[in-house]
This record gives C-alpha cells, sequence and structure tokens, in this order.
C-alpha cells in the first residue's frame, strides 16, 4: 500500500498481526524487498511492517533531498502513519546506521534493535569511489556491487533480484545515498543505547567487514552478536531463515510493554 508520509507516497508493507511489531529500513538503495523472505515466516506470529526507504524502490527522490535527518523522521512517520507508537526496528547495511542515530534521539519509540551487516561508521574514503562509479558507470558499479554482496555459492537468482531493485534507482539518487551517510560516527554514543539489540553479520561481507558488526556488538551494552557462517552482506536475501531464526529467539526475550 502508499501510505502518505510527510507529503511523500511512500510503498509500505504490512501484514500479519499480534505479538510485538517489527519495522525494517533497508539498505542502500534496496527497497522493502531485502526483507520479505525472512517476513513472510515472521509475519505468522506477529505485524511486520518494511518500506522503500526515499531514492530506493517506488520512492524516488531528489537527490538534494536524500539526508541522514530526512531518512530518520521518514522512519518515524511511516511508525506514526501504521500506528506504531513503538516497535523492535530493524536496519540492514546503512539502515542500521539510520536507525541507531534514531535510537539515539528518540528511545522511547524503541523496544529493541535489529542490526544486520551494518556499521556505526561510515567513511568517505571508503566509498568515495564507489560514489563517482555510480554517476559513470551505473550498471557496472552495480554490478560489481553484487558481486561483493553475494559470494555465496548457487546465488544467480539472488543476484539477478538484487540488481532489479536496485536499478530502480537512478545514478544520481544511488550517490546520493552513499554520499548522505558519509561522517557517520556513532562509536562513543553506542554505549547510551540501552536497547535490546540483535546484530547479524556474515562472516564472509564484502561490503562492511565483520569487524564492524563486532565493534557494535562490543559497544551496545546489551547486544548479542550473531555470525553467520558462508553468508555475505545480505542474509535476509541468501539466509532468510537463519535470520528467522534468530529474530524469533530475539523477540522472545524482550517484554511486551503494559
Amino acid at each position: 500500500m502508499f501510505v502518505k508520509v510527510r507529503d511523500r507516497l511512500v510503498n509500505t508493507l504490512s501484514f500479519g498481526h499480534g505479538g510485538l511489531p517489527l519495522i525494517a529500513h533497508g539498505g542502500f538503495a534496496g527497497s522493502s524487498e531485502l526483507w520479505l523472505h525472512p517476513f513472510e515466516t515472521l509475519s505468522r506470529t506477529r505485524q511486520v511492517a518494511t518500506y522503500d526507504h526515499r531514492g530506493s524502490g517506488e520512492n524516488p527522490a531528489d537527490p538534494a533531498d536524500i539526508s541522514q535527518e530526512e531518512l530518520i523522521a521518514d522512519l518515524f512517520a511511516v511508525m506514526d502513519a501504521l500506528g506504531f507508537d513503538c516497535a523492535i526496528v530493524a536496519g540492514e547495511s546503512m539502515g542500521a546506521g539510520i536507525v541507531l542515530r534514531a535510537a539515539l534521539e528518540h528511545p522511547e519509540r524503541f523496544l529493541g534493535l535489529v542490526l544486520v551487516d551494518g556499521s556505526p561508521i561510515w567513511e568517505r574514503s571508503r566509498s568515495a569511489g564507489f560514489a563517482t562509479a555510480l554517476r559513470t558507470d551505473f550498471h557496472g558499479a552495480l554490478q560489481g556491487f553484487i558481486q561483493r554482496c553475494f559470494p555465496e555459492p548457487g546465488v544467480d537468482h539472488i543476484k539477478r533480484w538484487a540488481l532489479d531493485i536496485l536499478t530502480r534507482s537512478t545514478p544520481e539518487t544511488a550517490a546520493a545515498l552513499v554520499e548522505a551517510m558519509w561522517g557517520l560516527d556513532l562509536v562513543e554514543r553506542l554505549p547510551s543505547i540501552q536497547l535490546p539489540t540483535l546484530v547479524i553479520h556474515g562472516r564472509e561481507d564484502g561490503v562492511v567487514p565483520l569487524a564492524a558488526g563486532e565493534l557494535m556488538a562490543a559497544r551496545l551494552p546489551n547486544a548479542r552478536l550473531v555470525v553467520i557462517d558462508g553468508c555475505g552482506h545480505v542474509p535476509t536475501m541468501t539466509f532468510p531463515q537463519r535470520v528467522v531464526e534468530e529474530v524469533e529467539a530475539f523477540l522472545a526475550t524482550i517484554a511486551v510493554p503494559t
């Protein structure tokens, strides 16, 4: 369904009912589809929701309107539109950084965090070349990115799907999403986030090194790290059942608010 969010029509998926609500944010130009496979199972026991953040999927955006602040405001606006006063909030890759910043700004809106192959630091030096490549050779840059995302064998069908998702963005918009994260450094602020947190990271991630997930888990006071062997950057697509198992076990530890 398309939900009116801050004067934008945002493609939003919400299904299931009961339990603690869970809402998820994608990464880079990855749309709500990144979460479809695990949510198919998780929705049997609870309400789950995800959406195309600006610049991804069916949420086109002017590059000038893409920033960390706008992405955070959109997250809270989608939660408001769905009637989520508070929820478990998940973020994948870039989305993990957005979710962490949002939790620092309004911790009362969160029941817990699920951080998938994310990082608390996004340095310009690590992705400036990628941003330039997106503008000069969009298709080639995405092909190379997908190869780094999915080192798992036998996942050509997932790579095709991922390319279809990412090419719904544009060169300028995709580059703006990369550049919007430059300068993020939450390492010293992580200990102030007291929320129960599940950190999931693929051991073979070629985009965000496992060390980033280990750092988050070490600095967040109530975090547990799960490392998936043989997994790349997007376990929600290549290891959805393992993600479901870990998320369900995590949610079972969180008390329903009264």
